[in-house]
């Protein structure tokens, strides 16, 4: 999450070409959001993170290598194709036990819609596939869970900028088909922020949609606290949550592991215009970064995590959602403030229910009263459902969340 130009891009949401060839994919780390060999730095990616300690790539929603294959690495005084090893797998941590009983009032089963704004509808799905609007670009991604039949016309599909193709598992890499004239970057606008979108190899461009109901919910906090709040975001990836957050008035610390999703978080507070904004940008693994806090005594009033489901860093370390989140979630609440407002939860790409989450949050967080609420993150199509005649687009499900507010 890095900086940006220090002029503002044009905001007419125009694809804007990024030289010759454009910009190539960005990304993270070895394993993380992106391949470093297929993803170049944005402008400002060289803006250094505050830390530089290196730390595995758990942003948010990467692909992730097994970790029992070792990349071969050609370093000096190591054999070609020689394997780097692995580090020891860390002895496996009980679950943190309930706190006291549960005071929190529960909803399960939440749905949280987006049906887009200016800059973003989804427009069709089916067939495996989803057709979207990005700013002014159209594109074409695979979308398993559209099974249904696709209700706008071929032409349609097929007068889009940019689809995905290759390697369809949302773990592998693939390349973009551009219509002739499309750029690989834009900027598109939500808000207080504007940012620069990207067509990368595993298939996102930079911004979840979907994540707009955890935006416009912690901003309405925010401003509604009545104090100043320090907001920590932990696999913060390309900044749209912490910019959203510090516009609404807190003090955010923002955490992810790969050093091109800071440069990039970066280059989207410069292009908003927003860096007189308080934010802390920091290259960390997220782990790490919490346990020191706990040995500081820092605290935090609220916290935004959106975990990916696998991660592996450049010395072996391996993040396993299923296995380390409910660690992570005991430090967070180790590092919460005595007059804590919020944390929101959000995991993508893996096999569980919201109940999974609900009850591990309800451990951590159930005896702080409150509400502890959890459910799914769900697009709604604009357009292609009332034009059918039922006055309602169809509904994605694109993640789950779990999320305790103090009120």
């Amino acid at each position: 999450m890095s900086r940006r130009p220090p002029s503002r891009p044009p905001s007419n949401g125009r694809p804007k070409t990024a030289g010759p060839t454009g910009a190539k994919p960005r990304g993270a780390k070895a394993d993380e959001r992106r391949s470093d060999a297929r993803s170049p730095k944005p402008a400002a990616a060289s803006a250094r993170a505050e830390p530089r300690q290196k730390a595995p790539d758990h942003g948010a929603r990467r692909p992730a290598e097994p970790a029992a294959a070792p990349r071969p690495v050609e370093a000096a005084g190591r054999p070609r194709g020689a394997a780097k090893p692995a580090a020891a797998a860390p002895p496996k941590r009980p679950p943190p036990r309930p706190r006291g009983p549960r005071t929190a009032s529960e909803t399960i089963g939440t749905l949280l819609e987006t049906t887009g704004w200016d800059d973003y509808a989804l427009l069709d799905m089916g067939e495996g596939e989803k057709l979207e609007r990005y700013g002014g670009l159209t594109i074409v991604r695979p979308e398993p869970q559209a099974m249904g039949a696709r209700r706008l016309s071929p032409e349609t599909w097929a007068a889009a900028g940019a689809a995905f193709t290759g390697d369809v598992d949302e773990e592998g890499p693939g390349r973009w088909r551009q219509a002739p004239g499309t750029g690989e970057t834009w900027t598109m606008r939500y808000g207080p922020a504007e940012f620069v979108c990207r067509l990368t190899a595993f298939r996102h461009v930079g911004v979840f949609p979907e994540q707009q109901v955890h935006w416009d919910w912690a901003a309405a906090r925010i401003r509604d606290a009545g104090r100043p709040l320090k907001l920590l975001n932990l696999f913060g990836y390309t900044g749209l949550a912490s910019l959203t957050a510090a516009a609404a008035g807190a003090e955010v610390t923002h955490v992810d592991a790969s050093k091109k999703a800071i440069g990039w978080a970066r280059e989207n507070q410069a292009t908003s215009g927003l860096d007189a904004l308080p934010i802390r940008w920091i290259c960390d693994d997220a782990v790490k970064f919490c346990e020191r806090e706990v040995r500081r005594g820092a605290g935090y009033d609220a916290i935004v995590l959106d975990p990916p489901k696998f991660g592996r860093g450049p010395d072996g370390e391996v993040w396993n959602l299923f296995d380390d989140l409910p660690h992570m979630l005991d430090l967070c609440r180790k590092i919460l403030s005595p007059r804590p407002a919020f944390v929101i939860l959000t995991a993508y790409s893996i096999r569980a229910s919201f109940l999974a989450s609900h009850e591990l949050m309800g451990d951590v967080f159930g005896d702080l009263g409150g509400r502890l609420e959890s459910g799914e993150l769900v697009l709604r199509e604009s357009g292609a459902g009332a034009g059918l005649g039922t006055g309602k687009g169809r509904a994605l499900s694109t993640s789950m969340f779990s999320r305790w507010s103090a009120t």
